[in-house]
């Protein structure tokens, strides 16, 4: 394994907060060709292309047969990733009426919207559970950007990409697992538990840093999130709750989880720093044609007190991302270490 990017410090969490719940973290690389325009937040155009790239690498039939007709929705890839929906066994008494999708886009560098030629655009694909076998199909429908383009002014020869490698990220650095010729160099390693994969912030911290990279949607009191009203008991309670569910339809058992003590343990963290604002996103929708809200929060806050009840919980949200549309990439977050002050 080569350490091609410096990685935080690790610590193997002691709670099995999330075991049982598969991870595999893949990055993609691509060389613009030519100029490239994503819309405001890449995810969007990034998971629109997926969408419609993956479906053909999966099953041949039309569209509209898949939405209406198809009998096996949980037995193909396109519809376990895409259209994730609740198995209805005999014995499932869970009340949920949709199931989460079983991965995440994840940027490893800063967020752009734009592209020049020569340059190369970068992204993660976090896959869980049952799909950590799915990498074979997902090579093969991004290929397919080659043929397609990615981006707005496509039809102005714009767009043109090429992908040139893909690795497997671990928490002890990056492994090419696919050149730029396409030659398989190495299969991919085993999956790994989500807290084995998590960079977990070092143990003994008391005042942490959390940045949101990209816009955070948090839903509370049927009222969204804002700057002023973001305390981090919102997050928690959200995370929690992402992470069982997440574990529940993708992992090998329920996990070990209380949301309630977690979020009281949040209540006695302190926020001594906020520096947070709003940034306006939308998405339009082709198929509904509609525009759709993807507005959230930026920046960063500064916790302080006994963070070790929520460590875990806080570096595996660093791979799953919280809140609304963690699909597309939205709600990601870094942790940082930070010193105490004084």
């Amino acid at each position: 394994m080569t350490k091609d990017e410096p990685t935080p410090a690790i610590v193997s969490p002691a709670s099995s907060l999330v075991t049982g719940l598969q991870a595999a973290r893949y990055r993609f690389t691509f060389d613009c060709l030519s100029e490239v325009q994503l819309k405001h937040f890449p995810g969007i155009t990034l998971y629109g292309a997926l969408k419609s790239l993956m479906r053909p690498v999966t099953c041949r039939r039309e569209r509209s047969f898949c939405q209406n007709q198809c009998a096996f929705p949980t037995a193909c890839v396109y519809g376990r990733l895409l259209q994730t929906v609740v198995q209805r066994d005999a014995g499932d008494q869970t009340g949920y009426t949709d199931a989460p999708r079983p991965f995440v886009l994840h940027f490893p560098d800063r967020v752009r919207s734009g592209y020049s030629r020569g340059e190369r655009l970068c992204f993660d694909v976090v896959l869980l559970g049952e799909a950590t076998g799915y990498l074979p199909h997902l090579v093969e429908a991004l290929r397919g950007l080659e043929r397609s383009g990615l981006g707005d002014r496509r039809r102005e020869q714009q767009g043109r990409v090429r992908l040139t490698a893909v690795d497997v990220v671990e928490p002890e650095g990056t492994m090419r697992l696919l050149d730029g010729a396409g030659r398989s160099l190495r299969p991919a390693p085993p999956s790994r538990a989500l807290e084995g994969l998590a960079f977990t912030p070092t143990s003994s911290a008391t005042r942490l840093e959390l940045r949101f990279v990209t816009p955070l949607r948090l839903m509370h009191d049927g009222r969204w999130v804002g700057t002023e009203a973001f305390e981090l008991p919102h997050l928690v309670r959200a995370l929690a709750r992402r992470i069982e569910v997440l574990a529940r339809f993708h992992g090998t058992h329920p996990p070990e989880i209380d949301p309630d003590a977690l979020v009281e343990a949040s209540e006695a963290v302190r926020l001594t720093e906020r520096a947070l604002r709003w940034e306006p996103l939308e998405r339009h929708s082709a198929l509904q044609e509609q525009k759709h809200p993807m507005d959230g929060l930026l920046g960063h806050v500064v916790c302080e007190g006994d963070l070790a009840p929520l460590r875990p919980l806080l570096a595996a949200g660093q791979l799953v991302h919280v809140g609304s549309k963690t699909t597309m990439g939205l709600g990601q977050y870094e942790t940082r270490t930070l010193r105490l002050e004084g």
